[in-house]
């Protein structure tokens, strides 16, 4: 098997080359669209534990937790992110989108070739096919001028699918067989659902953990509703 990852990385955290993108370390290569807003927690922690962390960013923080706890690492996490690692330790090749899915991951899958990707029109151009959108995904578009996420993981295109939020797929590189994976459900947190009164200090506390970066913030008004809050 024959893998090749591709990154163009867009630096906020950690902006010197130590934290570029596919970064490496013990056999494990990731490449990651995303931010973790809680790093600097995670790596203490991790330092404390032992860990080696040698750049300032958020990158290697991930990398270390999945090599040490796995998908059920990504239940701490704060942030957003689609990244794929690919383990030679296990032989796989691991895509996972965070719990909200702000975070896009599209893939394809023969019987010979994996594509994943942060945009369809990557995995088009890497086959040197158009995208046709499916038959019944149109008719859905024209009824209700929408194109609803599809609980199977298929998207209106034909051939392609998303890493669906909250799960990861897992291909198996020497059987060349793919699994679907749920870590997260939006449905287990329900019940921290805080009272009205407490939404001025939440919004607070979201902005702010927001704010982590090693470049010059602007905020971006729309007049929507998440802006009228802010």
């Amino acid at each position: 098997v024959e893998a090749f990852l591709g990154h163009r990385r867009l630096a906020i955290l950690d902006l010197s080359s130590r934290s570029a993108q596919p970064f490496r370390r013990a056999g494990r290569s990731l490449v990651y669209n995303g931010e973790i807003y809680d790093y600097r927690a995670h790596r203490a922690g991790l330092s404390a534990k032992g860990a080696r962390i040698e750049t300032d960013g958020d990158v290697e923080v991930l990398l270390e937790i999945m090599a040490r706890e796995g998908l059920s690492g990504l239940t701490r996490v704060n942030g957003m992110w689609a990244f794929g690692l690919l383990d030679e330790t296990q032989g796989e090749f691991v895509a996972a989108r965070d719990r909200f899915g702000k975070k896009p991951l599209f893939y394809y899958l023969d019987d010979r070739l994996a594509l994943f990707a942060s945009e369809p029109s990557a995995i088009h151009a890497y086959l040197g096919t158009r995208p046709r959108m499916r038959r019944d995904a149109l008719d859905t578009y024209l009824a209700h001028g929408w194109l609803f996420p599809d609980p199977s993981g298929r998207t209106h295109l034909e051939g392609i699918r998303e890493v669906k939020p909250g799960c990861a797929v897992r291909l198996d590189l020497a059987r060349w067989s793919l699994k679907d994976e749920q870590y997260a459900t939006l449905g287990s947190r329900a019940h921290e659902v805080p009272p009205p009164e407490d939404l001025a200090g939440m919004m607070e506390t979201a902005v702010l953990e927001r704010l982590v970066s090693d470049r010059n913030v602007g905020l971006l008004l729309s007049s929507g509703v998440d802006s009228s809050l802010i």
